[in-house]
């Protein structure tokens, strides 16, 4: 796993290390450059050396030197498509790089070179022969590229805070609306960046920069949709429980390739259990398992994660997120953190990752399976939610609502108090908007009292309103789980995963993001992944040969972190520095967030990021 930066154009040699330094993280081990006097372009690479340590060196140029890349990921099938571009005249330099497969890839199929790939990555490719760029993003998101347009070329980086070391975006300015969005979703959607004109490629896309005319375009490859197949409705539900165990074996078994060893993220929840235990019957000799505990015992898994260490013989490791390292831990991410992060759950994968990183350069996760699976609580409550419409008159949900909104407060890892104010609150609007309400920090009268703006919520929300017009049908189960897999595993989810890691130089892969699993789980019926208030039905029978039935069938925690209590009992310093928002509405946000009449804890957090954020970006 790497850090990747370049920039066509205006600049020096010392902006581009100056660029590649802020990325050392992501790869400690090497730090290289390239520059093409003829193309006015430079390329930096920080490199965390796992595959081919010896000859897999970037930026690599290909034989003919017309073809020079920078990438960041894995290809998990490169081995395979190696053996196919040699049979097809391709000579290779080194014995087992993924860098030069997809160089050689580029080289024989272009930029459809992607359909091929199996994996994570973002890359860029220097075609020096047609004079063009071409970069690319992985299908779900795994791997983060950002990019701007100057005045007379282009500038790109794994993290927002490297582009910000080139002189061109220097003194970036923050873009109001994905600030807004920051508030309403949590993290800020692609295209978009906390800043104006710099921008995410968005997952399943690629960029294309033409040296001529310096035209910049980008256009998409791949996209998750939800295509049964009529045929996997005839299957009995152990065949498919058979396909999904031999398919997530197999993304195990390409997940394990690597020159260095390889280790689990251990939750105690079916996903990561399922990937532990399928892993120990693939290897001969333990390997290592690594888990967070809470002191705050509505959050702790400990009992699941060890029993499973425990049955499968793995080397666990685990470390406790308690009220005395969360500050420091607080601390030292905010100033690194490149773009706001929302989610809570960064503290808790950040300690993990940083506890795993002194054994290990790579684990397994179990990222992906609720996304694919149907796996959270918002499927549970959209069929009770249909029926509340139908046959609440608006009269008396008001007043129903008024009763919901005034339960004692509780900061018990979703708590019940918790879950029916979201339910209540996202009912106040059409199902267009009960999924992005219910994750939402506020409602949209609080958001306009924030911000002191008004805000259209078409625009706020228009992502979320994007996915429902893709919808084959008004089906608000299509459309939870296009948001889910479109929206916030690759913003939310994936970008925690990636930044939390990488700010410890350590590699994250997900056996159920294989290519071929997320194909065959898009064909499946829904009745098959959500069934009589049961979600991820169909993992759950398939894990029945493989785990405790405690495992599989106990109440979902989620890997969260108990801001709410820290907030309240003032052991979160709470700060908020944002120009021209309320300060009024905030101020009276926190006293009754510390006096338990509301739980703000969201919006309370997000101010918090923000503005420490904020002073680390001058």
């Amino acid at each position: 796993m790497c850090g990747i930066v370049g920039f066509i154009g205006d600049g020096s040699q010392q902006d581009i290390i100056r660029m590649n330094d802020t990325l050392r993280h992501r790869g400690p081990d090497e730090a290289n450059y390239w520059y093409s006097k003829d193309l006015s372009t430079r390329l930096g690479h920080s490199r965390l050396a796992i595959l081919d340590i010896k000859h897999g060196q970037q930026p690599m140029t290909n034989i003919r030197k017309d073809l020079t890349i920078v990438f960041n990921g894995q290809i998990y099938n490169h081995q395979e498509l190696r053996q196919s571009l040699i049979k097809k005249g391709h000579i290779f330099q080194t014995s087992h790089s993924d860098t030069e497969t997809i160089l050689h890839a580029y080289a024989e199929w272009e930029d459809s070179c992607v359909d091929y790939f199996n994996g994570m990555w973002a890359f860029v490719i220097i075609d020096s022969k047609n004079k063009r760029l071409f970069a690319s993003r992985d299908r779900l998101g795994k791997k983060p590229f950002f990019y701007t347009k100057t005045s007379n070329g282009l500038i790109f980086a794994s993290e927002l805070t490297a582009i910000t070391k080139h002189p061109a975006c220097s003194s970036p300015q923050i873009n109001p609306l994905s600030l807004q969005k920051f508030f309403a979703y949590g993290y800020v959607p692609a295209p978009l960046s906390i800043y104006q004109n710099i921008f995410k490629l968005e997952a399943g896309c690629n960029l294309s920069y033409d040296y001529k005319t310096d035209k910049l375009s980008t256009y998409r490859y791949w996209e998750f949709n939800l295509t049964v197949d009529t045929h996997y409705c005839n299957r009995s539900e152990e065949e498919h429980c058979e396909v999904i165990r031999e398919k997530l074996q197999r993304a195990i078994k390409l997940r394990m390739a690597s020159d260095v060893e390889i280790g689990v993220f251990l939750s105690g929840g079916l996903d990561s259990s399922l990937v532990a235990t399928l892993l120990s019957k693939q290897v001969s000799r333990p390997f290592k398992t690594f888990s967070i505990g809470f002191a705050e015992k509505s959050f702790d898994e400990s009992t699941y994660f060890e029993r499973l260490a425990q049955t499968i013989g793995s080397d666990q490791n685990t470390r406790i997120l308690n009220e005395q390292n969360v500050l420091e831990i607080a601390e030292t991410l905010f100033q690194k953190l490149d773009e706001p992060i929302g989610d809570p759950s960064l503290l808790p994968t950040f300690l993990l990752s940083r506890h795993a990183s002194k054994q290990v350069k790579v684990v397994l996760s179990g990222d992906g399976a609720d996304e694919l699976f149907a796996g959270y609580d918002p499927f549970r409550a959209i069929r009770p939610a249909q029926y509340y419409k139908r046959c609440m008159p608006a009269s008396m949900h008001k007043r129903l609502n008024t009763l919901v909104q005034g339960l004692p407060v509780s900061h018990k890892n979703m708590s019940l108090d918790f879950k029916l104010k979201r339910t209540f609150r996202g009912l106040n609007y059409d199902q267009k908007l009960w999924l992005p309400m219910w994750m939402s920090s506020l409602d949209h009268d609080e958001l306009e009292s924030l911000t002191n703006t008004p805000i259209c919520l078409e625009e706020l929300f228009s992502e979320s309103y994007a996915l429902w017009d893709k919808c084959k049908t008004d089906n608000p189960f299509e459309h939870a789980q296009l948001y889910f897999t479109q929206l916030y595993l690759q913003n939310g989810i994936l970008t925690k995963i990636d930044r939390a890691s990488m700010l410890n130089s350590l590699e994250v892969r997900s056996p159920f993001l294989d290519i071929d699993l997320i194909d065959y789980a898009s064909k499946l019926p829904l009745s098959l992944k959500f069934r009589n208030g049961t979600t991820k039905f169909i993992l759950k029978k398939a894990a029945e040969r493989l785990l405790p039935k405690e495992i599989i069938y106990r109440k979902k925690k989620g890997f969260g972190a108990p801001v709410g209590r820290w907030l309240q009992n003032g052991l979160i310093n709470f700060q908020s520095t944002i120009i021209d928002y309320n300060s009024v509405f905030i101020n009276q946000c926190y006293k009754s967030h510390q006096n338990k009449e509301n739980n703000f804890k969201d919006l309370l957090w997000y101010l918090n990021i923000i503005s420490k954020w904020s002073k680390t970006k001058g």
